[in-house]
C-alpha cells in the first residue's frame, strides 16, 4: 500500500506558482481511459489489491493547489506504521458488483459494496472497475470517507508491492471541495484498526522535484508531526483560557 505516486503533470520550476486542482485534474482527465471490463492488466500474479489517491483542495487557501490525503497505517501484521494512501485487497465481492454495474447481473446492490462504490461517479461516465470498486470500498472502511462524496477521474497503470501484489492506483476528487482542510479530516471516521492517523500533504511534494517514494513519506510525516503538535499546542492553549475563566 505504501507506493509512490506516478502521475503526470506539467514541467514546473521551483519559483513558478503552484497548479490548481482544477488543472490537475483536467490533466488527469485527459488520459486515455480503459473500458471498465478492459481493466490495466496485472503485474504479478500474486493478488490484486488498489489504493485510491484522494485530491482535493480547501476553499480557504487562495492557491487552491492539490492536495493529497494519506494515513499512517496502524500496528498490523503488515505495512505497520507505513504512510500510505487507504487501499487493500481486492474481495471476490467487489468483482460481482464492478460486473454488475457493467450490466452483467449478479450482485446488484445486494452485495457488500453495492450500496457503496456504486454510489460513486466516474468522470467519463463509464462503469467502474474492479479496481475502483476496491479502492472505494476500502477508503470506507479505513477511514469512512463515503464514495457518494468523490469522483473517479483516473486509473493509473498498476505497481508492484513489496509483498508482490499488484496494486492499481485510482485517482478520485471530492465532489464538494471543504472550506478547510481542518474541517475535511475531522469529518472523517478513521477505523482505530487499520489506521492510526489521516492526514494530507500538498502533492507537490511527490510530485516537483521526482522525489523517492521513502523520502516522500518521511517529508509527508514531519507534515503530519507538526500538524499534530500545532493542535496540541491549540489545545492547551484553549485549556488554560478555560481554566482562567474560571
Amino acid at each position: 500500500r505504501s507506493i509512490a505516486l506516478s502521475m503526470p503533470h506539467g514541467r514546473r520550476t521551483r519559483s513558478s506558482p503552484p497548479e490548481t486542482l482544477d488543472a490537475c485534474l483536467a490533466r488527469l482527465r485527459s488520459l486515455p481511459r480503459r473500458a471498465a471490463s478492459s481493466p490495466w492488466p496485472p503485474v504479478s500474479d500474486r493478488g490484486h489489491a488498489a489504493v485510491l489517491a484522494v485530491l482535493f483542495d480547501a476553499r480557504d487557501d487562495p492557491t487552491r493547489a492539490p492536495r493529497l490525503l494519506l494515513t499512517r497505517r496502524a500496528n498490523l501484521r503488515s505495512h505497520s506504521g507505513e504512510v500510505a494512501l487507504p487501499g487493500g485487497r481486492r474481495d471476490p465481492e467487489d468483482e460481482i458488483e464492478a460486473e454488475a454495474g457493467r450490466g452483467g447481473g449478479g450482485g446488484g446492490n445486494g452485495g457488500r459494496g453495492g450500496s457503496e462504490a456504486g454510489a460513486a461517479t466516474s468522470s467519463s461516465s463509464q462503469p467502474l472497475s474492479v479496481d475502483a470498486v476496491t479502492a472505494l470500498r476500502e477508503a470506507h472502511e479505513e477511514i469512512g470517507l463515503h464514495p457518494s462524496q468523490l469522483e473517479v477521474v483516473a486509473e493509473l497503470p498498476p505497481l508492484l508491492s513489496k509483498h508482490l501484489l499488484s496494486v492499481a492506483v485510482v485517482v478520485a476528487s471530492l465532489r464538494t471541495q471543504p472550506e478547510s482542510v481542518e474541517a475535511f479530516l475531522d469529518s472523517l471516521k478513521p477505523s482505530t484498526e487499520e489506521v492510526d492517523a489521516v492526514f494530507e500533504a500538498p502533492l507537490g511534494l511527490f510530485l516537483d522535484p521526482p522525489t523517492s517514494s521513502a523520502t516522500a513519506a518521511r517529508s509527508a510525516a514531519a507534515v503530519m508531526a507538526t500538524t499534530k503538535k500545532k493542535k496540541g499546542k491549540e489545545k492547551e492553549a484553549e485549556e488554560s483560557e478555560g481554566v482562567e475563566g474560571n
